[in-house]
């Protein structure tokens, strides 16, 4: 029951039907007895920066998760970010200190490699297709040369967009051989869709099924449905597939250290 002594964990989005990580981490809140709420916040990017003011003022907040299409536009807004996030220029948790100060980190990358291990699968060593080069698909780009991969392929609509974040995280992990140009499937043994194609079911498809080589695995970065056209199309033809959901599951015990609690352990 929320009452005076009741905390918040938000979410900033536009829009906000899609949006489960407060519905998450509210069951893990309830699972650790703690007074804390989640709930989403629908703020246009017209109002953003309006809205990051109202956070610092907010004295019950903890902290607010960032998604769709703030992730890099709340940046320049904060006081200050972690080297990550930095590096890879959006944020996906903002935590509220005391004093009003609001700290991010972007933790969507790691939460998407973990998540992707939790299913049984490695990256390390592995030729990997990123489609997109927004915020989600940059920490994840980062985050999958990290991880140990041979090579990183990267497409996008927009093509100089997927160039720049390929140089970017050429320039950190010159180790993986960074590339960018038009979707190639072959040779591929992970393709990741970064785009939030998938979140409509009028969407399509961010790539081609039929040229998925065989046993290479598909992962997703959207979570809502859980099962994408393009995760449905992949599961079809026997390709192993990774929802977005994992890396949501992910990025809990991430969100208990940001906010310095001990995290209550995964939920049956």
């Amino acid at each position: 029951m929320i009452s005076g002594t009741t905390k918040y964990y938000a979410q900033l989005a536009d829009p906000v039907e899609h949006v489960k990580f407060p519905g998450l981490m509210r069951s893990y809140f309830d699972a650790a007895g703690l007074d804390i709420a989640a709930i989403p916040l629908h703020v246009a990017p017209v109002g953003l920066a309006d809205a990051v003011q109202g956070l610092r003022v907010w004295q019950n907040l903890l902290a607010v998760g960032v998604t769709m299409p703030h992730k890099e536009a709340i940046v320049p807004l904060l006081d200050s970010v972690t080297p990550r996030a930095a590096a890879i220029g959006s944020v996906n948790e903002v935590r509220r200190n005391s004093d009003g100060t609001l700290y991010g980190d972007m933790v969507d990358g790691a939460g998407f490699v973990r998540g992707v291990q939790s299913a049984g699968h490695q990256l390390k060593g592995r030729a990997v297709q990123l489609v997109g080069a927004g915020g989600t698909a940059r920490a994840v780009a980062f985050a999958i040369a990290e991880a140990g991969a041979k090579s990183l392929h990267i497409s996008n609509r927009t093509m100089s967009a997927a160039e720049r974040l390929a140089a970017d995280v050429a320039d950190l992990y010159g180790e993986c051989a960074v590339t960018a140009g038009e979707i190639s499937l072959a040779g591929k043994r992970v393709v990741v869709n970064g785009t939030s194609l998938g979140m409509a079911p009028t969407d399509p498809l961010p790539i081609d099924p039929s040229l998925l080589e065989s046993g290479a695995v598909v992962a997703e970065v959207v979570a809502s449905p859980p099962q994408t056209a393009l995760l449905a199309a992949a599961a079809a033809r026997g390709n192993p597939v990774v929802s977005g959901q994992a890396m949501l599951d992910a990025q809990v015990p991430m969100v208990f250290e940001l906010l310095g609690m001990e995290f209550p352990g995964w939920l049956d």
